[in-house]
Formats: C-alpha cells, sequence, structure tokens
C-alpha cells in the first residue's frame, strides 16, 4: 500500500509540475516572447500594475485625458487575465498614453527599427474624420509612426518625411471590435514593411529615419495633433532592430497560444517537476531494495 501511495503522489507531484508549466507558459508566452525579442526599447503590456509604464527597461510613462487600464480579460490574446489601454475617444476626448515622468522614453531608433502593437478598432477613421495614431515617435520631416489613415482605412507605416508603406487591405466594419496584431519594420538598408496577425501585408524599399530624441506616444502622434485612436490597445512594443518575418509569426503565435516550439518554463514550474521526478526515483529506489524474490 505504502509504495502505491508514494507512487501515485509522485505521478501526481510530476503532472502538476507539467501542468503549471504548461499554464505558465499560456500566461506569460507573449510578455516573454517580447522581451526576449534583441533590440527591444520599450513594452507597454498596460496592466493594473504597469498602467503607462514601461516593464522592460523602466521608462515612466502618463495617461492623458480619460485615457484608462481596462481590467482582466479586456485584453488581446487567449491569456483571460490580460488587460488593456482604453482609449474612449467617440467623441475625440483627448485619451492617450505618453512617455513622462522621471525617465521617459525618448528617441533610441534611427537606421532599423520596429513598432508593433495589439488594436481593436471601436470606430473607423473614415468614420472618425481624423487619422488614428498607433503609436510612435516622430519629428517634423523624420516620421516613425504606425497610424491608420482616415481616407481610405489603410494600416500605414511612416519612416521618413511622408514617406510610407501601406497594407495591402483596408480595414472596414468587419475589422471593428476584435483584436489584431500590426506591425512596422524597417532597415535603410534593406525593406519596409507591414504585418497583420503575423502575415506580410505590405512592403517597400529602404525606410529613412535619422537619429531622434522624441518622446514615444500610444494612441496619439508626438507631431501631429487630432489623431487619437479610437478604440484599446495593448502588447504595445519599440525595437531598434528590424524584425524579420519569423520574429513577427512568433509573437503573434505566442499570443495567440499556438507557438509550439516549446517555451521555457517557469522557475516555479521547474520546482514542481523536479518534485515529481525526485518522488519518482525515489519510488523505484524502495522497488529495487524491496521486491520479492520468486522461489521456483
Amino acid at each position: 500500500m505504502k509504495r502505491e501511495f508514494l507512487a501515485a503522489s509522485a505521478a501526481a507531484a510530476l503532472l502538476a509540475g507539467a501542468g503549471m508549466a504548461g499554464q505558465a507558459a499560456a500566461q506569460t508566452a507573449y510578455d516573454t516572447a517580447v522581451e526576449n525579442t534583441a533590440g527591444l526599447l520599450g513594452y507597454y503590456p498596460f496592466t493594473q500594475a504597469s498602467q503607462a509604464n514601461d516593464v522592460a527597461n523602466g521608462h515612466t510613462g502618463t495617461l492623458q485625458g480619460s485615457a484608462s487600464i481596462g481590467g482582466a480579460g479586456t485584453g488581446f490574446g487567449t491569456d483571460p487575465n490580460q488587460s488593456s489601454l482604453v482609449l474612449p475617444n467617440t467623441p475625440n476626448t483627448g485619451s492617450y498614453a505618453t512617455a513622462g515622468g522621471a525617465n521617459p522614453l525618448q528617441g533610441g531608433v534611427s537606421s532599423t527599427g520596429t513598432v508593433a502593437a495589439w488594436i481593436n478598432l471601436a470606430s473607423l477613421p473614415s468614420t472618425a474624420g481624423r487619422i488614428f495614431s498607433i503609436a510612435g515617435e516622430s519629428q517634423g520631416g523624420d516620421d516613425l509612426d504606425l497610424q491608420i489613415d482616415n481616407s481610405d482605412n489603410q494600416l500605414r507605416f511612416y519612416t521618413n518625411g511622408g514617406g510610407y508603406v501601406g497594407a495591402a487591405t483596408d480595414f472596414d466594419s468587419s475589422s471593428l471590435n476584435q483584436w489584431i496584431f500590426v506591425v512596422g519594420t524597417f532597415s535603410d538598408t534593406g525593406t519596409t514593411d507591414l504585418y497583420v496577425d503575423g502575415v506580410l501585408a505590405g512592403t517597400g524599399g529602404p525606410g529613412g529615419h535619422g537619429a531622434e530624441n522624441e518622446p514615444f506616444y500610444v494612441g496619439q502622434s508626438n507631431a501631429f495633433g487630432n489623431r487619437e485612436f479610437d478604440g484599446s490597445l495593448g502588447g504595445v512594443a519599440l525595437f531598434d532592430t528590424q524584425l524579420t518575418g519569423d520574429q513577427v509569426e512568433g509573437l503573434y503565435k505566442a499570443a495567440e497560444g499556438t507557438n509550439t516550439g516549446g517555451g521555457v518554463p517557469e522557475p516555479a514550474a521547474w520546482a514542481l517537476m523536479l518534485v515529481g521526478f525526485g518522488g519518482l526515483g525515489a519510488q523505484l529506489r524502495w522497488a529495487r531494495q524491496h521486491r520479492t524474490v520468486a522461489i521456483a
């Protein structure tokens, strides 16, 4: 009886450890994927704990207007605890998030860069009558803006003075009230690319962007007024590198829970798994030492 109890306990601990590993990976997969991507300047998950602050490098930010952090379950992906930045800008209330406080994120992007974000549109720019800025840091003649145009609801990524790459398919009414992953990435010696839900949606020639010291804005442009985003934003990140298609797809799959690349378990999960392995090993040693020898 004791052996059966030990075996059951060891197996339960092993299964609990494996289950905890899967749960931890599912809850933190997108955050972990973003923070493990090279060139990360700032990552803004917009949780109740982080508010408008960057959780990767300690940059501070502030909420403007009626901007707020939504509760658990208001965010993107499969994690039920994911929250978001809520921007009720119909009518325009001047709500957005911006670098500010003691340690704001300013500049950092020059010859290569990437802006990534999850978006949830409450209305279309063509209906609101203004461009919707998703995120960026720009100055006159030296753009770095991921935005949706109000003339055709096209996703665009600007990386120089007026030049941009647009997505092949425009947003429409079917795009409203659902989470969409958008990424703009460029190199001044390679290409400028746009991705929607992990798939290449537009590409062009080299992007041009000079070193600047402008603050990072989310849901509004720091250089142009009346571009407040209407809806919710989440998982916003700024990189000083150009992401590859595989990297973008990996981020998308991490959030959707379909990345089967085998994430690394969290420390607590490792501890439970080791307890399970240890208990199973002890049971096997006990069995060898107390086995009954049959006499023919």
